[in-house]
């Protein structure tokens, strides 16, 4: 939904992107269905700002631990991201153990 003159801040400028980073951008883009790169743009940042549109009492919660644990929202994130990285890691090993096979690499 569009919003109103008065619910926004307009900020133009310039930004040069590495090529691998302009792809991502490209690729939310599509997925957004979106017609420009800002429009993506704003999305990430908006998921970023508001923890992926989770519940407040998910993210009250969750803020709390990463002020506990003295990191900053990226540090925090990736902690998230490494976390589950080692329960998939942890399901593959248990697959290959209950099937006899060791996991594919």
């Amino acid at each position: 939904m569009p919003r109103t003159p008065a619910e926004r801040i307009d900020l133009s400028f310039t930004l040069r992107l590495p090529p691998d980073d302009m792809k991502f951008l490209e690729e939310r883009r599509r997925e957004l269905e979106a017609n420009a790169n800002a429009e993506a743009l704003r999305d990430v940042i908006r998921n970023l700002r508001t923890c992926f549109g989770l519940p407040a009492f998910m993210v009250d919660r969750l803020e709390r631990d990463r002020k506990e644990r003295g990191l900053s929202l990226m540090d925090y994130i990736k902690e998230l991201l490494a976390m589950r990285y080692q329960e998939l890691a942890q399901e593959s090993v248990s697959r290959a153990s209950t099937s006899g096979k060791s996991p594919k690499r």
